[in-house]
């Protein structure tokens, strides 16, 4: 902990610490809400996949909105300050189990995650300077403790479902992220150089008007969440939307640097896109897979399902402070790759770890289950793929985003995993499992199938994304 305040801005230690506890309560209701969905609210698996697909993709467009609002009327302090709040609101509505409330449960939760996600990360960016050699140290710890809180959210949601029921596992989500709320509050005076609204925004906004409009927005979406393929078809619409409007400010930029940069943002925000909607099937086909054809006895002890998520964040968590600390080692020579070339490896792993799953099918099945252990070696290489791409991409938008625009485009960062998820939406026809089909021999040879062809999509992304390193790289470099 000295190492890691002397080497690093004070303001990474609450920014990582508020994440944490704000990720466990997020990451706890994801490891449970497909369960949720189909075991509690009786949905299909299309149904539930539908849903899922909406609550989550909402969750990380809303970044977008949430970013413009820091910039313009917020600041990154206040409008990460407002999203905790809606979390804590959002969660304890959520234990009530009543459908109204539950819908606005989600609202509030998604509207919340739009306030915090995308602003702090922002916040964190701007305690650096811009050639800070820190800086991929410092996102890769920060993404090291947003991921303690994955470790922790599905392990303590998953006992709490399975000895008391949902109910307490939605207990556990309200406590964290309460603590989350407090500790950013008594450690808001550790941050520097947050953006302010001028006077005249100031004056000429009222506040009134905004959380007025604030209630009626959360209503709005707990209405539409009935109608999850009109929000996953708006979400696309969205997506396509911001991606015009780079390529709007590209356009418009005051100077060449600042456009190319601009592009560099916008191809990396297609690949990102396309590797969570590979990535989040952890949440959706991986984690029924694992229900339905996994021998879940680990050393004897029977693991609750949504447990296993947890493990890919063990592996993070693992790994995180040695890529931290290898990434300050190389510095700024020759053998630090650049971030393009990160970038592509994350899909490299991707198709590793779907190959893993693939191959234990193929050769290691028995009675239509295979063993836990290759669900966690899968878990595993995922969590490196994510460090290889997500870490990064945050370090290097925060980078290269123009100062004044950098909350709305970090937000634009976070409708990447919302366009993966509408993506990977489109993915999880593969892995459909009709109520028809009860046999777990049938089940099986549909999940290979998928995530064989989960697995050739991303080593086709990756060679992609290989090609084009020397391109981003000269793209990114300052004239």
């Amino acid at each position: 902990m000295d190492l890691q305040i002397k080497l690093h801005p004070k303001g990474l230690l609450v920014c990582s610490v508020t994440e944490a506890l704000e990720r466990l309560g997020f990451f706890a209701v994801q490891s449970i809400l497909i369960l949720y969905l189909i075991q509690y609210l009786k949905l299909s698996d299309k149904q539930a996949y539908y849903l899922y697909t909406a609550i989550s993709g909402l969750s990380y467009a809303s970044p977008v909105i949430g970013g413009i609002l820091a910039d313009k009327i917020l600041n990154f302090k206040k409008a990460v300050f407002l999203g905790l709040c809606l979390f804590v609101l959002g969660y304890f509505l959520l234990i009530s189990h009543n459908t109204r409330l539950v819908f606005t449960a989600f609202a509030l939760q998604i509207v919340g995650n739009g306030f915090v996600k995308g602003n702090i990360t922002s916040l964190l960016g701007r305690q650096y300077k811009d050639n800070d050699i820190r800086r991929d140290s410092g996102f890769t710890l920060f993404y090291l403790g947003m991921n303690v809180g994955q470790i922790l959210g599905p392990i303590l949601s998953s006992v709490a479902l399975k000895y008391y029921g949902f109910s307490a596992a939605f207990v556990v989500c309200s406590i964290s992220s309460l603590t989350s709320l407090l500790i950013f509050y008594l450690g808001k005076g550790s941050f520097q150089d947050d953006i302010k609204t001028s006077n005249k925004e100031s004056k000429a906004f009222s506040f009134l008007v905004f959380y007025a409009l604030l209630v009626v927005v959360t209503i709005v979406i707990g209405a539409l969440l009935i109608y999850p393929v009109i929000i996953n078809f708006s979400i696309a619409i969205i997506s396509l939307l911001s991606l015009l409007y780079l390529v709007y400010m590209a356009i418009m930029a005051e100077n060449k640097t600042d456009m190319k940069k601009l592009f560099v943002i916008m191809i990396l925000f297609i690949f990102s896109a396309l590797f969570w909607a590979l990535f989040m099937q952890t949440f959706t086909s991986l984690l029924l897979f694992a229900n339905r054809n996994v021998d879940l006895s680990f050393f004897g002890i029977l693991l609750p399902t949504p447990i296993l998520i947890s493990f890919q964040a063990v592996a993070l968590v693992i790994l995180a402070p040695f890529f931290s600390l290898l990434w300050l080692k190389l510095g700024n020579g020759k053998w630090q790759p650049s971030f393009g070339l990160k970038f592509s490896y994350g899909f490299l792993f991707l198709a590793l770890a779907y190959m893993t799953i693939v191959l234990a099918i193929h050769f290691f099945s028995v009675n239509s289950r295979i063993n836990v252990g290759w669900v966690l070696i899968a878990f595993a290489l995922l969590a490196v793929a994510e460090l290889f791409l997500s870490a990064i991409g945050l370090s290097a938008i925060s980078r290269l985003a123009p100062k004044k625009h950098l909350g709305m485009i970090m937000g634009f960062w976070f409708l990447t995993i919302s366009a993966g998820f509408e993506l990977g939406n489109k993915l999880d026809v593969l892995a459909y499992v009709p109520h028809t089909i009860t046999l777990a021999s049938k089940m099986l040879l549909i999940y290979k199938g998928a995530f064989f062809d989960f697995m050739i999509i991303a080593a086709v992304l990756f060679i992609a994304s290989f090609l084009i390193v020397p391109t981003l790289k000269k793209m990114s470099l300052e004239d």
